[in-house]
């Protein structure tokens, strides 16, 4: 199992979570978030797509790798 997990640093809850069996690779997670503007994503190297890290770039939000 793995969970992916958005937080929301105003809050004390997650904004979004998904939890998926071992198969699902890391970087497919991505596509399940509905991007916010000035938003910092953290990720480890698995997520690393360069067209989706882009999409990232894109609707105004940062990333850590």
């Amino acid at each position: 199992m793995k969970m992916h997990t958005r937080l929301d640093l105003k809050g004390s809850i997650p904004s979004f979570s998904h939890v998926s069996d071992g198969k699902l690779h890391d970087v497919h997670a991505l596509d399940l978030l509905e991007l916010e503007t000035v938003a910092i994503y953290v990720m480890d190297r698995g997520y690393v797509d360069f067209a989706r890290l882009h999409g990232l770039h894109l609707a105004g939000a940062f990333f850590v790798t």
